[in-house]
């Protein structure tokens, strides 16, 4: 449709016919499942968008980012500790709003990865229905993570820290903090 419309267009792809559609093609390594290629696929796609002016993005919040991320061994660690907490429980993830596509992407990486079930819900709308079915959780069977950002509103935090008491009476809750000063540092952290 967009190429019948004349539409300025660009691929991001490892080949195949949707780069033979478009003006512009941004090559992409072959044979990764989507899930496996968040890496080739989020550059390009944000490279797009700011030379496009939709999004605005500076290069120190590109170098912190990259900083962060470099330390792949630190991230593996952390991975690895927070599996053993786990454990067999399912895992139930919590953000606030501003960190909602990390708590979703948590979520389907347990779907998909581990291959068990996985739930995630966000502040401040997990409040107003979601406490009320802790009553009937269990520790054996759950295992809370919470993924704390110190950029939050104050407000937000002080829901997360009730829920958090509240949950820890049935459940055990993991806290994973963000780093970095930049959204995407913090995103990607």
């Amino acid at each position: 449709e967009a190429v019948e419309r004349k539409a300025k267009t660009v691929a991001i792809t490892s080949g195949g016919k949707l780069a033979k559609l478009c003006d512009k093609v941004i090559k992409v390594p072959a044979g990764f499942q989507p899930r496996a290629a968040l890496g080739y696929l989020f550059f390009p796609i944000l490279g797009v968008l700011h030379n496009a002016g939709i999004a605005d993005v500076k290069n120190q919040e590109l170098n912190e980012m990259l900083a962060l991320i470099k330390d792949t061994e630190k991230y593996k660690e952390k991975a690895q500790e927070l599996v053993k907490k786990i454990g067999d429980r399912v895992p139930v993830i919590y953000s606030s709003e501003s960190l909602g596509v990390v708590a979703y992407r948590w979520k389907t990486q347990f779907n998909e990865n581990a291959k068990c079930p996985a739930f995630y819900h966000l502040f401040p709308e997990m409040n107003h229905n979601e406490l009320v079915g802790f009553q009937g959780m269990d520790r054996q069977k759950y295992a809370i993570i919470m993924l704390r950002d110190e950029h939050d509103h104050p407000r937000i935090k002080k829901r997360m820290d009730i829920c958090k008491e509240i949950m820890e009476e049935r459940v055990d809750v993991i806290e994973v903090h963000t780093e970095g000063e930049a959204l995407l540092s913090r995103i990607f952290s």
